[in-house]
């Protein structure tokens, strides 16, 4: 049975996917990020395999091969620098591999490159798994039952996966299209709307009205906007479905309590002192934990605002951290520590140590016949060797500090640098962000 669920926020999602997974043993539920995967993990704990689309991707390949599968997840980018010195033109892969375009040539190199490296990234693993599905349809796994959760964020290539295992399982998408987020992956919120309202459309659809999350006041604002956006012809082709209030009574207290939300415009200066006060306020009145998510329009903006509210007393203030996807030298030691001839390994060191045009003829030359490692000129290989001697000294804790120190040096990282912000972030009360109650900021770009 083929069902799709359009589930609100605060509308029940979780609990309903614990009653339909309950009494079942062989079961699965995907979604396509760590974060929300970690937090179903926990919910579902006992009745459900849960994974994120590429983790899944990857443990198939691997179990129904027989072969080792390693991901890299800069591997696109690695990918992307190849082509623009051996094509000469600059290929943003991701999207192809997002929007199924199969016959592409442009993907026929990114095939060639990967399968030299012996790696995947995080899109192209779904990308093998779907198509190794598509040419071995008797051997997608069968499960007593299959849970999809927030599939408006889906693309292409997710939904393509998806649509294999549903061949075989009985299944249940959940999403809401007015909380799709990430068409920067090429996903769309038009594959939940044509399941769930398409005339063809194979799925039955359900949805879940009532809200226990918040107050009557915040739903029937949510509801006010919608209404409004609806009168300015905004919102067409958006799946119509109820989001109403369920009754409670500490909600209904707090309804009476706070009637109205509030938009409020200060100084800069003043924004620690607003945020310090409402908190402050909420603890006096919950006398019981709760989190609070400040965005801010920058990452500076973040860092003030954090240092100022650990004045205020504020300890639990946290700072998310993007990840650059330039690969280092470090990423490339790494490898070559594991496969001393991985070609990737090589292919990342060579890039980090040779001058540019150095390293276009290492590249040029290696093809993806000739081991990249012996492109590279015995100085580099024996610095290299050099590296990962030192690298294994360090990892068995036998380097002095002065040994260290030189490492670091050779690795490019400036520890003065990392330890003045690590030094800094600990006087202010700074930390990494975690999954415990505080503030958490993040930068919106």
């Amino acid at each position: 049975m083929k069902k799709v669920v359009v589930a609100g926020p605060g509308t029940g999602k979780t609990y309903l996917f614990k009653k339909i997974l309950e009494g079942k043993s062989n079961t699965l539920t995907l979604s396509f990020i760590n974060a929300l995967v970690e937090d179903l993990a926990l919910e579902l704990y006992g009745l459900s395999e849960v994974r994120t689309l590429h983790s899944y991707a990857r443990s198939a390949l691997a179990s129904l091969t027989k072969k080792n599968v390693e991901l890299f997840p800069k591997l696109a980018h690695v990918i992307r620098q190849d082509a623009q010195v051996l094509l000469t033109v600059d290929i943003d892969f991701d999207p192809l591999l997002f929007n199924r375009k199969d016959d592409d040539e442009k993907l026929r190199f990114y095939s060639e490159r990967r399968k030299y490296y012996d790696r995947f990234g995080y899109t192209d693993i779904i990308f093998a798994a779907v198509k190794f599905f598509e040419l071995h349809r008797d051997r997608v796994p069968a499960y007593e039952q299959i849970v999809v959760d927030e599939f408006q964020d889906f693309n292409l290539l997710e939904v393509s996966l998806i649509e294999l295992l549903a061949e075989k399982s009985p299944i249940v998408l959940a999403g809401d299209d007015d909380q799709a987020l990430y068409d920067f992956k090429s996903a769309s919120a038009e594959h939940i709307r044509g399941y769930h309202s398409g005339k063809d459309s194979p799925y039955a659809p359900f949805s879940l009205p009532y809200c226990a999350r918040c107050t009557r006041v915040i739903i029937d604002a949510a509801n006010d906007v919608i209404g409004a956006a609806k009168k300015q012809g905004l919102l067409k082709g958006r799946i119509e479905k109820p989001y109403r209030y369920f009754d409670c009574r500490e909600k209904d207290a707090e309804s009476a309590k706070y009637q109205r939300l509030e938009y409020r415009q200060v100084f800069a200066k003043q924004i620690p002192w607003v945020i310090a006060t409402d908190v402050n306020s909420i603890a006096e009145e919950l006398c019981s934990g709760f989190s609070i998510l400040i965005i801010a329009a920058t990452t500076t903006q973040c860092r003030s605002l954090a240092k100022t509210l650990r004045k205020k007393g504020f300890e639990n203030v946290f700072l998310t951290k993007r990840e650059d996807p330039e690969p280092t030298l470090l990423d490339g030691l790494t490898i070559l520590l594991e496969d001393n001839e991985s070609n990737l390994g090589w292919r990342i060191v060579a890039r980090s140590l040779l001058k540019e045009s150095n390293f276009n003829e290492a590249l040029i030359s290696a093809g993806v016949e000739k081991p990249f490692g012996e492109c590279v000129d015995n100085e580099t290989r024996t610095r290299v060797a050099s590296l990962l001697k030192k690298l294994r000294q360090h990892k068995a804790g036998s380097l002095d500090r002065e040994e260290l120190l030189t490492l670091f040096d050779e690795l490019a990282i400036d520890a003065l640098k990392e330890s003045k912000e690590w030094l800094k972030d600990v006087l202010e009360g700074i930390r990494p962000v975690a999954k415990v109650a505080g503030l958490s900021l993040e930068s919106a770009k």
